[in-house]
C-alpha cells in the first residue's frame, strides 16, 4: 500500500494535476517517509500517519475537481455544438438572415460576400461598378454594390425582431 501511495503521487505529479492545484496543501515526500514505509505501519514516523491521511484527502479534493471540470467542459461542448447548429444557414440562404447581411462590410471583396450571402440574385455591371441584387424572383431583398470589386454600400433589408407579448 505505501509504495502504490508513491506511485500514485509520483503519476500525479508527472502528468500535471498537483502542478497548481493543491501543491500547496501536499508535503512533498521525503526518503525518510520512503524509508519509513519499508517497515511496517507501526514503525512509520509519528508524523507519517497526518502526512498519509492529508496525501489521501487530497487525492480526494483532486477527484473531485476532475469530475467538476469534466462536467464542465461537457456543458460547453454542448453549448457550442448548440450554437453551431443554430448558426449554419446552408449557403445561398444566409442572405435571408440578418446575421448574414450583418456580417458584410466596406471594403470586402466580391467573394468574401458571395461567402457570406451567396450568389446573388441578379448583377448589374456598368464600367468598375457591380450591384449584387440579393431576393427571390419576385422581390427584392438586398442589394450589394461594389466599386473596383469592394464593398461600397450596402443596402440590407430591414428584419424585424418578434417579441412575444406577455399576457397582463
Amino acid at each position: 500500500m505505501w509504495a502504490e501511495v508513491v506511485m500514485l503521487r509520483s503519476v500525479l505529479v508527472a502528468s500535471g494535476l498537483l502542478l497548481g492545484l493543491a501543491t500547496a496543501s501536499l508535503r512533498p515526500f521525503t526518503p525518510q517517509l520512503v524509508l519509513a514505509q519499508q517497515g511496517s505501519p507501526q514503525e512509520a514516523a509519528p508524523g507519517v500517519n497526518a502526512r498519509l491521511d492529508q496525501a489521501f484527502h487530497d487525492i480526494r479534493e483532486l477527484r473531485t475537481l476532475v469530475a467538476a471540470q469534466a462536467s464542465r467542459i461537457t456543458n460547453l461542448e454542448r453549448s457550442v455544438r448548440s450554437l453551431q447548429d443554430q448558426s449554419q444557414t446552408p449557403v445561398g440562404y444566409r442572405w435571408k438572415t440578418a446575421e448574414g447581411w450583418a456580417g458584410i462590410r466596406i471594403g470586402m471583396s466580391r467573394a468574401e460576400v458571395e461567402y457570406i450571402l451567396g450568389p446573388p440574385k441578379t448583377v448589374d455591371s456598368v464600367i468598375d461598378r457591380q450591384t449584387l441584387t440579393y431576393g427571390t424572383a419576385s422581390t427584392v431583398v438586398g442589394m450589394v454594390t461594389l466599386v473596383d470589386d469592394r464593398v461600397s454600400q450596402v443596402e440590407a433589408p430591414g428584419f424585424k425582431i418578434l417579441v412575444p407579448e406577455l399576457n397582463k
